[in-house]
């Protein structure tokens, strides 16, 4: 059993980092209204994985008694073991159409869909692996992960189809992402404080009630020009104006959208 969970670690492992690198690039475009995309995007992952698993399937069928070799050299483990490890990934095909249904789904945004077929195909593995055993024998053990695989991925893709075009459908028509964005939160409050075609300082946490005239400083001026000003000063006023910047305006100048 341990040669052949780790046999299959070398299909679902690469084909995991597949779905999961590629979730960005369905969620960026999920949200830019992007749907045409999403499903080019869709079918060539899709298509990837398959190619990936049949690969696998012809490297099981010619290459796997070179993998279990690694474990043992025993003629009688190794025999059973390749034949174990034809059985056990006998529906990887199945699995490549699962792995990114399930995956792009958590990136359109619906995690219980995702998690309801991810969880689905672990209690059909898990039963049959309770239930074989005492109705066949113990070498039918290794079916519970082909039959998982077979009924997860036929109900996952029943699921995908129905739901899929009701995800996209209300993001078909997203308007684009403005250009003019609000300013950081640093500029909208606290310590810069805009008016109009003026932004200007405010020492509230100094005790200042009156900015400076040198402070005042256009929209267009940059934060690092205010912040060069703010440090202009002398004595303790100088010293707490630049830890009140490094410990809380560019922090927020950086994690702001």
């Amino acid at each position: 059993a341990t040669i052949v969970q780790s046999y299959l670690l070398l299909i679902t492992m690469p084909m995991g980092g597949l779905t999961l690198g590629t979730q960005p690039v369905v969620s960026f475009n999920y949200g830019a209204g992007n749907a045409a995309r999403i499903k080019r995007a869709m079918k060539s992952i899709v298509g990837l994985c398959l190619a990936f698993c049949g690969l696998m399937t012809v490297v099981t069928y010619t290459l796997s008694p070179v993998f279990v070799r690694l474990f043992t050299q025993s003629p009688e483990l190794i025999d059973r073991s390749v034949g174990y490890i034809k059985v056990f990934t006998a529906m990887i095909l199945p699995l490549a159409i699962q792995y990114p249904l399930v995956d792009e789904t958590t990136a359109l945004g619906h995690v219980r869909l995702a998690l309801f077929c991810s969880l689905f195909r672990k209690t059909v593995f898990l039963a049959c692996l309770l239930l074989l055993p005492a109705l066949v024998s113990a070498e039918a053990t290794f079916l519970s992960e082909p039959i998982a695989d077979a009924v997860a991925a036929t109900v996952t893709t029943i699921l995908f189809l129905h739901f899929f075009p009701g995800f996209v459908a209300p993001r078909s028509g997203a308007p684009a992402q403005k250009k003019n964005r609000p300013p950081p939160r640093c500029l909208r409050g606290g310590l810069f404080s805009c008016r109009q075609d003026q932004c200007s300082l405010r020492w509230h946490f100094l005790g200042v009630t009156q900015v400076p005239s040198a402070m005042a400083t256009t929209m267009g001026s940059s934060r690092k020009s205010a912040a060069e000003s703010l440090m202009s000063g002398r004595g303790t006023a100088t010293l707490r104006a630049s830890n009140f910047i490094l410990r809380e305006v560019l922090p927020m100048c950086v994690i702001s959208p």
